[in-house]
């Protein structure tokens, strides 16, 4: 499997692993990506047609230590991506982000 810049990896959630039946796949995405990049990395990645990408950005969330100091998580966006019903599902365990 090829790497990619734009797509860091699956994102596992009771709620994806429903929503993998309609053929709607959530992924963790680059901050600088856009619906049409994420479209084509994944119709490049995995050889599939898409038909819709919905993009979400994730705030970042402050949290006590125990310590006593605040640390802030760092911000995220994700991907909702979903296929043509004629595609194939994806393969998202075997993926490879490029840091790997």
């Amino acid at each position: 499997m090829r790497t990619s810049h734009i797509i860091l990896g699956p994102l596992f959630t009771e709620k994806t692993e429903r929503l993998k039946g309609g053929k709607t796949f959530t992924i963790h995405v680059v901050q600088s990506a856009d619906k049409i990049s994420i479209q084509k990395e994944i119709e490049r990645l995995y050889d599939v047609q898409v038909r819709d990408v919905r993009v979400i950005r994730v705030p970042g969330k402050s949290r006590l230590t125990a310590k006593g100091s605040i640390e802030k998580r760092k911000l995220s966006k994700k991907a909702m991506v979903t296929l043509k019903p004629e595609s194939k599902p994806l393969d998202l365990a075997a993926f490879r982000s490029s840091s790997s």
